[in-house]
């Protein structure tokens, strides 16, 4: 990890402590949700995916004890990994009426965005009564809620890969590789599901590396009867979205 991604990690104490009341004060930076030191070789860069956002800031500055973290968490806004996602992405702020905390593709207009650059009409800036987070650091949050705010859930998937990219040919009652992936019928397709004339199953729930979607969307050990990268003929998924695929299948390939 840079200095400067180090730096930008340390005003986070609280961060969405404007949505809320009843943080503890207290830098967390550096701290697992025990309070143990964090081993540095286990912290990977900051980048714009929703996993990175939640390692390096949601878990060690806001899913703290006495924070945002568990049934008892202020104003319901629990941060812990598995529900902050849920509790951010497409859901309305407490102060702001019209605003989600988290508005896929638009962050001018995502409360959480506001809060951390001081626009916001209600309250004060973000982190509360610490320096203003570097600009670098709200630029990678700013690029993932761009990119669609894309996380490990199916709705997700659907909504900014499936829909707007693999239904051009999965679609119908006809689909590509008698895969259908739209709406209602992408996961009945995938999980659990063999692959035509071939014992490879699409989605291994749990298990994204024995799962043949992510071969084909890395492009892993294809030719032959596995075919060609997906999407065909590209362009190709970046890595963040990738990742967000497969951190949804080892999830268990839910239907959420």
């Amino acid at each position: 990890m840079s200095t400067t991604q180090r730096a930008s990690l340390s005003p986070f104490v609280c961060l969405l402590a404007a949505f809320l009341v009843g943080c503890p004060a207290g830098d967390g930076t550096g701290l697992d949700e025990n309070g143990r030191p964090i081993d540095d070789s286990d912290v990977l860069p900051l980048t714009a995916t929703f996993t990175s956002i939640q390692r390096n800031v949601f878990d060690v500055s806001c899913a703290v004890s006495g924070c945002h973290s568990g049934a008892a968490a202020p104003e319901g806004l629990d941060l812990d990994a598995s529900a902050s996602f849920d509790n951010l992405v497409g859901r309305a702020s407490q102060e702001a009426a019209g605003l989600n905390r988290i508005e896929p593709n638009d962050p001018d207009n995502s409360y959480l965005i506001r809060k951390l650059e001081g626009t916001a009409a209600v309250g004060g800036r973000m982190p509360l009564n610490q320096p203003p987070l570097p600009r670098a650091t709200i630029d990678v949050i700013r690029a993932w809620i761009s990119n669609g705010a894309i996380g490990p859930r199916l709705s997700s998937l659907q909504a900014n890969v499936f829909t707007p990219i693999c239904t051009q040919c999965h679609f119908g009652t006809n689909p590509a590789g008698m895969l259908n992936l739209e709406v209602g019928q992408s996961r009945a397709g995938l999980v659990g599901v063999q692959r035509p004339f071939d014992p490879e199953i699409r989605v291994v729930a749990g298990a994204a590396d024995n799962s043949f979607l992510v071969d084909k969307l890395e492009g892993n050990n294809l030719g032959g009867s596995r075919g060609s990268r997906m999407p065909l003929g590209g362009p190709f998924l970046l890595p963040d979205t990738i990742a967000a695929v497969r951190q949804w299948i080892d999830d268990g390939a839910l239907d959420n």
